[in-house]
């Protein structure tokens, strides 16, 4: 069985992502519908993983309040639960907040989940509280610190950067270019493979080779946030 993947929703998948969305909060645990969908979802970066068939099962999205990266809306299709495709969603969103340079994310974790987040470095902020009539915990972890050309990074946010990047990083074709890679978790960390992506991306933008790169981009670890 293939190892689950995420990547950053277009325009086109937000309907899928509502459905989604709606069946697990709403149906399932009983949220709300008005609260549920917010002004905030025009803002915010939204992730998702999609099953063989090719169907919508995991997502989340990233906003930015008072400067702090905030992760919310997870949400998983109960038939995939256990499965990965939750926590490719939450490796996405940390990249996502990466690359925009936050060195740090908060979460409003369901109590139920705590134990899948505490594995994913996250730490308890406070005591536990209730929030649309679930029991929460607010959550937080470190994340590294992108050092890489600011040229380079605002491309990768964009539209086109962030295909160029997926596909280097999965190892599909990218025209104009022959190098690819085919593993997120390549030697030297979890973050190896898409800052190696990156990079070559970057020569595919910018039309250089190897030899005129000025130096791969890479990450720079701090502490836990306060």
């Amino acid at each position: 069985m293939n190892t689950p993947t995420a990547c950053r929703a277009t325009a086109a998948d937000l309907p899928e992502v509502a459905a989604l969305r709606h069946r697990v909060f709403v149906l399932e645990q009983g949220v709300p519908a008005e609260i549920e969908q917010d002004a905030a979802d025009a803002v915010a970066v939204h992730v998702l993983s999609r099953d063989a068939t090719g169907a919508v099962v995991a997502t989340g999205r990233l906003l930015e309040r008072d400067g702090l990266a905030v992760i919310g809306r997870m949400a998983a299709d109960r038939a995939v639960r256990g499965r990965g495709h939750g926590a490719a969603v939450l490796d996405e969103l940390h990249w996502q907040a990466v690359l925009r340079g936050h060195p740090a994310v908060e979460l409003h974790a369901q109590l139920t989940a705590r134990g899948f987040y505490e594995r994913a470095g996250y730490a308890p902020v406070g005591e536990p509280y209730r929030e649309a009539g679930i029991e929460h915990v607010t959550m937080r972890r470190p994340l590294p610190v992108l050092e890489a050309d600011p040229a380079a990074l605002r491309w990768a946010l964009s539209d086109a950067g962030q295909g160029t990047v997926t596909a280097l990083v999965t190892g599909a074709p990218v025209a104009g270019g022959s190098v690819t890679l085919t593993s997120r978790a390549a030697a030297g960390g979890p973050w190896a493979g898409r800052l190696a992506a990156l990079a070559r991306a970057d020569l595919h933008r910018g039309g250089r080779s190897a030899e005129q790169a000025t130096g791969p981009a890479r990450t720079r670890d701090v502490g836990p946030s306060a």
